[in-house]
């Protein structure tokens, strides 16, 4: 166990090359802890949030920590040469930030707030940053990612929508809009090779979209008995969701039939008359590109 926070932990992140644990709390710190030759862990306090921190992430080349806050920032973290931390600050949101989350390359961030913004944050020459609002969400956005090309973004919201960024030539950002969940959306991903976007939400769905094809028969969606609040595309092409303390695992490639199969198994221990409610595979859904 590590000990030091002396409030709820929501948010954990391990560096890149596993080293390194950073941790956020609603004290509104950030820790980063390294393990020593001994076993136990060290850590660092980031202590210039102001309220508490709900987002913490490396980013890719490990050198950088990004987090938001109900202080409503973001702030980007550089490591100095004597183990200290400075921060930087990215003004822009009116309300809490949800999420935050590095590109692939690491040139830029992505953040989600309660003021139903998603913000793409670009690094200039001279350190500062500078801020795209890719607005259209009526509610807070709860959850961000990046294609892994790092040309698209996916959000999903409390509005119900998920909603697929693709930036233009001139710098703004274009959605494609995904309807299919009943209640609001917690949670959303890219399949490592970023031919599919993944939603989770408290209506207890996921669904599988293919962005490039605006077809509701391209839905493939999983049903359980509580609320999906978050899960992890591998590497391999399998999709972990924890819910309600049990993990279901599937191939995200695999058909329709197929996936009712793995689904029907997994539920084995559920009765039959019960199956309806906890497992099911409902395709309706609509994608636009209004706003």
């Amino acid at each position: 166990m590590l000990a030091g926070h002396s409030h709820a932990v929501s948010s954990v992140a391990w560096s890149p090359d596993g080293t390194r644990l950073a941790s956020e709390s609603s004290n509104s710190s950030v820790r980063v802890w390294t393990e020593q030759t001994d076993g136990s862990w060290s850590s660092r306090i980031l202590a210039d949030h102001s309220d508490s921190t709900y987002s913490v992430v490396w980013s890719p080349d490990g050198t950088r920590l990004a987090s938001g806050s109900e202080d409503i920032d973001v702030r980007v973290w550089t490591e100095q040469t004597d183990g200290s931390w400075s921060s930087h600050i990215l003004e822009g949101h009116r309300d809490q930030v949800t999420w935050v989350v590095w590109s692939s390359d690491g040139t830029r961030l992505a953040s989600g707030s309660e003021d139903t913004e998603v913000r793409v944050w670009t690094e200039q020459t001279d350190g500062s940053w500078s801020s795209r609002i890719l607005a259209g969400h009526r509610q807070r956005v709860s959850s961000v990612a990046w294609s892994p090309d790092g040309t698209r973004l996916v959000s999903g919201s409390a509005d119900r929508n998920v909603r697929v960024w693709t930036e233009q030539t001139d710098g703004s950002w274009s959605p494609l809009i995904l309807e299919g969940h009943t209640l609001r959306v917690l949670a959303v991903a890219w399949s490592p090779d970023g031919t599919r976007v993944f939603s989770g939400g408290s209506d207890g769905t996921v669904l599988a979209w293919d962005p490039d094809m605006c077809d509701p028969t391209k839905l493939v969606v999983a049903s359980f008995g509580g609320e999906v609040l978050t899960f992890a595309v591998s590497r391999n092409g399998v999709l972990a969701i924890p819910d309600s303390g049990e993990i279901v695992v599937f191939p995200y490639m695999m058909s329709m039939d197929a996936v009712t199969d793995v689904l029907s198994r997994q539920a084995a221990l559920v009765p039959d008359e019960d199956l309806d409610k906890y497992y099911g595979l409902p395709s309706e859904g609509v994608c636009s590109t209004s706003t």
